[in-house]
């Protein structure tokens, strides 16, 4: 007992506690960008010796890893070539009257999409398009925004492919000798526990989800924090004039994403793919710096 304690609280052991301690901490702070502190833990590991070099890359070569990365860019090619914006509509429809419903809808759409895309993305996509229906239907987006989360948490338990940490479970299970896990080794499983926990969604949402109200302000901060937030108009001349977003190349060629669109005194909110844009129309993008450099440059947007 003596011996595990001390092999539990070693020098290594001690550091590797305090860089973890750190990095939840900065984490929880956001004071620096996620992929910097995770970085910075790695760099303090191998600085203080707790690992080598070999061992600390090691990772970035895993097959799971690999995979995730290019479920990623799979996931990115879908949303900008608008092979998930009848998605959008559907999640934006105004013939979704009430939380209960969009809850319901969520489940039985998003859910089951997220077996094959990562979460991370489509909530990223759909997050505007929910803000929109909640301003519209004057609705508290806190009374759908978990759900949206959890929908997307409870799709992925389907398949392999619906969650990181499938992958990264399956690589484990295959070495410590008991397999691989199949693409669809556990979806009878996972079915089961995506009706359920979107039942009991539907069910308990109205009476566990709080009502914070229609202040947008967070929700603006947090857009603003994942990309540069700005608002353009389209000159005369531009090659917008007179497509639709779903056929211009702003989500296809530019990593932006339209968030509003004004037309004189009119506000339209997602989903707007398939508005047709004209003269005038101020958008309010949210887009890298160099993309929408790059987009002025052209004379696409000033």
């Amino acid at each position: 007992m003596l011996e595990l304690f001390y092999a539990a609280f070693n020098t290594a052991s001690l550091i590797t506690l305090a860089v973890i301690g750190g990095a939840i901490v900065l984490f929880i702070g956001g004071w620096i960008a996620p992929e910097i502190t995770g970085l910075l833990a790695l760099a303090l590991l191998i600085a203080t010796g707790v690992l080598k070099p070999g061992e600390a890359l090691q990772g970035f070569g895993s097959p799971a890893l690999i995979t995730v990365m290019g479920l990623f860019a799979i996931s990115a090619g879908l949303f900008r070539s608008g092979g998930l914006d009848r998605l959008r509509a559907l999640i934006g429809s105004d013939a979704i009257r009430s939380p209960k419903r969009m809850i319901t809808l969520m489940v039985a759409t998003v859910g089951p999409v997220s077996a094959f895309v990562p979460n991370t993305p489509i909530v990223a996509g759909l997050l505007p398009v929910i803000e929109g229906w909640c301003h519209r239907r004057k609705v508290s987006p806190s009374r759908v925004l978990l759900p949206l989360s959890f929908a997307t948490v409870l799709g992925g338990t389907i398949t392999l492919f619906g969650s990181s940490v499938n992958l990264f479970a399956s690589e484990v299970s295959e070495k410590l000798g008991y397999g691989a896990f199949e693409l669809f080794g556990f979806t009878p499983i996972g079915i089961a526990v995506w009706l359920l926990g979107g039942l009991i969604m539907v069910l308990l949402a109205d009476r566990f989800l709080p009502d914070r109200g229609q202040n947008n302000d967070d929700l603006t901060a947090h857009l603003s924090s994942n990309g540069y937030l700005t608002e353009v108009e389209i000159p005369s001349g531009s090659e917008l004039i007179g497509v639709s977003l779903h056929g211009s190349r702003l989500q296809r060629r530019f990593d932006a994403d339209v968030l509003e669109l004004h037309r004189g005194s009119e506000r339209f909110l997602p989903p707007l793919a398939d508005r047709t844009l004209l003269m005038g129309d101020r958008l309010l993008l949210r887009c890298t710096r160099a993309d929408l450099l790059r987009l002025q440059q052209d004379h696409t947007v000033v």
